[in-house]
Formats: C-alpha cells, sequence, structure tokens
C-alpha cells in the first residue's frame, strides 16, 4: 500500500489558499534555497556598506582631550598650587599619568600651533614642569629663554632661573669616578651644599624643592653604605644611623613611609645575611641576637603600615606578613 508525505514534511509546505479559491502549488526546494539566499546576500551587503560610512565618517580622536594651550595651563596651574611637591604627591591626570611629564608633552603638542606671543607663557610652564620633576637644568634653560624675552614674565622667570641653576649646581655629581671613599664625600659635599641654599630660607617654592633635594641626598647615602656595608669600615652602623635620620628627619615627606621601608629592609637584610652564615639548627645560630634584627624590621615595617593613605602602606604591610613567616619559620628550626 503506497504511502502519503510524512506529518513533519506537510507541515512543512504552504497550501494556504490564494484569492479565487485556487490552491497555491508549493514552490521547488532548490528555487526557495536560492531566493532566500538572494535576500541574505542583499541584507550582508547593506549592513557592510553602512558599516564603513560608519568607520569612513567617523572623526579620529585627538591625542589629548583638550580645546586649547590655556585649558592645559589651567590644569597645570591647579595642581601647581594643590600642595608643595616636598609633601604632596605628584598630580596625576585623568588616565593616572604624571600629569607633569603628560603636560611637557602636550605643550610640544600644542608649540606649533601657536605663534609667537605664546612664546615665553609656554616656557614658563615647561620650566615650572621640569622643576616639579626635579631637572634642573631644564628649568634653569626655560626660564632663561623667557628671562630675555622682554615680557611680562622676564623679571619672574630671571629671580626663578638662578634658584634653578643653584639647584642644579648643588645636585650635579661632581666625582664619578675614583675610590669608594671619593664618591661617599662627594655625597656629603652635595649633602652640605643644599643644606647652605636651605639656611638661606629661599622663596616658595625653592624651600620645598631643597628640602626635596636634601632628602634624596640622604637616601641616596644611607643605600649606598648599606650596600658597602662589608668593604667600609663600621659600614653598617653608618648605613643603620643614616636610614634612621631620614626617617625621623623627613617624617613631614610624601616619601616619609619610604623611609621606614628602607630602614625595616636593612635589618630584614641583616637577619637574612645572618641566616646564610649560620644554620638555625646548628649550636652556634644566636636565636636571640637574631630575633632583636627581625623585631626592629618589624617595628620600622610597622611604621610604614599603620600610615593612611600612604602608598607604601600596603607594601609595609606585606612585608609585616613575610617577615613573620620568615621569624616563625626560622625559631622553629632554631628551637
Amino acid at each position: 500500500m503506497r504511502r502519503g508525505p510524512s506529518r513533519s514534511l506537510l507541515n512543512g509546505l504552504d497550501f494556504r489558499t490564494e484569492r479565487g479559491g485556487a490552491r497555491r502549488r508549493p514552490e521547488p526546494g532548490g528555487a526557495r534555497c536560492r531566493r532566500r539566499w538572494a535576500l541574505g546576500g542583499l541584507v550582508l551587503g547593506l549592513g557592510l556598506s553602512v558599516l564603513a560610512g560608519c568607520q569612513t565618517g567617523r572623526p579620529t580622536a585627538p591625542a589629548y582631550p583638550h580645546e586649547s594651550v590655556l585649558a592645559v595651563l589651567a590644569e597645570l596651574k591647579i595642581f601647581l598650587r594643590a600642595g608643595d611637591p616636598y609633601r604632596a604627591e605628584p598630580g596625576r591626570d585623568a588616565e593616572g599619568q604624571n600629569v607633569y611629564r603628560v603636560t611637557l608633552r602636550r605643550l610640544d603638542e600644542l608649540e606649533g600651533l601657536l605663534g609667537p606671543g605664546m612664546a615665553d607663557v609656554i616656557g614658563f610652564a615647561r620650566a615650572e614642569c621640569h622643576e616639579r620633576l626635579g631637572q634642573w637644568d631644564s628649568a634653569a634653560r626655560a626660564f632663561e629663554a623667557v628671562s630675555v624675552a622682554g615680557t611680562s614674565l622676564s623679571s619672574e622667570a630671571g629671580a626663578r632661573g638662578l634658584w634653578a641653576r643653584r639647584l642644579g649646581e648643588a645636585t650635579e655629581p661632581r666625582s664619578e669616578g675614583g675610590s669608594l671613599q671619593t664618591y661617599l664625600n662627594g655625597l656629603d659635599v652635595r649633602l652640605r651644599r643644599l643644606q647652605q641654599i636651605a639656611a638661606e630660607a629661599p622663596p616658595a617654592p625653592y624651600d620645598a624643592y631643597v628640602q626635596v633635594e636634601i632628602e634624596r641626598a640622604l637616601q641616596t647615602k644611607a643605600k649606598s653604605l648599606f650596600d658597602l656595608r662589608m668593604v667600609l669600615p663600621d659600614g653598617l652602623n653608618q648605613a643603620l644611623q643614616a636610614a634612621q635620620k631620614l626617617a625621623e628627619e623627613h617624617a613631614e615627606s610624601r616619601r616619609a613611609g619610604e623611609h621606614w621601608l628602607l630602614l625595616g629592609a636593612m635589618y630584614e637584610g641583616i637577619a637574612t645575611d645572618y641566616l646564610a652564615l649560620r644554620d638555625p639548627t646548628g649550636s652556634d645560630f644566636e636565636t636571640e641576637r637574631w630575633a632583636q634584627w627581625v623585631d626592629q624590621a618589624r617595628a620600622a615595617y610597622a611604621r610604614a603600615a599603620e600610615r593612611d593613605g600612604d602608598p607604601a602602606k600596603p607594601e609595609g604591610q606585606a612585608r609585616l606578613r613575610a617577615l613573620d613567616a620568615l621569624a616563625l619559620r626560622t625559631l622553629e628550626r632554631a628551637r
């Protein structure tokens, strides 16, 4: 017996009655597929054309979202007045970059679009950025160029150029070669020059700038003494004293947390050096002596870890946990 088409096949065909009562004959499968492919290709082509038109018509985004040099200078002034460079962290733009480095790049891009009438303003702003970055020679040259321009900024630029030049000369390394003692003597000479400038009570912002450079010189000296502790007579004690002095005398600095981390790292370094020389399981391991170094490192790390808002706080907390793990493991072996 011959069977008819299956229900699934019947459901896929369209036998609706057209006007006039006649039934429409189903299209062959191949013709219907070709018509669907043609329609899909047409839709796809239109979509691609629209996307291509959107891409070609879209304007290119500028390198920086500023309309004019006035906006750049206004933003710079906000950060320059927000706080002195000794106590306040460097300003950050919307993308988290150092605003003074970013401003220098923006000024370079805008300078070619401006006439000579803005040269003194651009030069003065560039000099202020170099100052905040500690680039004293570049700042002095920029101020000196404005000072001879004969504009309303020339007088102030001349005075600030002299201070920038003095700081540049005071911080210039004078003993590149020679012995280790010659290098350390050069650091002492740099520190004395800066302290002499500070004793003159320079005007703002140079009172803050000179403290930044004194702090940097003390940190360099402390690190150098600790790195050379194995070859310098009494180098270890000198390094610890220099780091302690740095942390105490510059407690108001924005880098105060860093100084406590440095002191803690020195004491922790002594403890780890001792572990490299003496096994905790041996009879010559002095547990109490080793524990004193660990306690001193812990106290210094805790000073950094308790400074709310200080970028060094998370690192201080992490170092405390790592130090506790080291002490637990070592003391367990020494029992």
